[in-house]
């Protein structure tokens, strides 16, 4: 992990990458008020399908809870492994986190895995840290 000013970088980052967890499990378990929480009102999210774009915790919210209607028949299980630790730095009150991995999607019909791409940008705040900036994606081929 690398900090601009030399200094808390370690701590920093794994306090960063902890809010990134929570915001993780909170959505896998359809908690999208504690997951909307831990971001900033100016949040900007993407994912990789049609309709995977946020602005605002609320909008985050509305978003998860219509992906979650409309993939509940289908929608069994998802799990993503990283293939190694994620980098983390931190410049001052924000850290910016880049890793890649694995996603396993396990749906009624088999499963599938791909890819995964995520970079967060995290801001610190009186609360503690919170995302600013979060894109995760599965690249497919054009």
């Amino acid at each position: 992990m690398e900090n601009e000013s030399g200094t808390g970088a370690e701590s920093d980052g794994r306090e960063a990458l902890a809010v990134l967890a929570e915001f993780e499990r909170a959505l896998d378990r359809g908690d999208f008020e504690t997951a909307a929480s831990l971001c900033l009102d100016d949040l900007t999210f993407f994912g990789s399908g049609m309709g995977e774009e946020a602005t605002g915790p609320g909008s985050l919210a509305s978003m998860f809870t219509g992906l979650h209607e409309r993939l509940s028949d289908v929608f069994l299980d998802w799990t993503l492994e990283f293939d190694s630790a994620p980098a983390v730095t931190v410049l001052g009150a924000t850290a910016v986190v880049v890793a890649t991995g694995e996603g396993k999607l396990v749906v009624t019909d088999g499963e599938r895995t791909s890819r995964y791409l995520l970079t967060a940008v995290l801001h610190h705040t009186e609360a503690g840290w919170r995302i600013w900036v979060y894109h995760g994606s599965e690249p497919q081929p054009w």
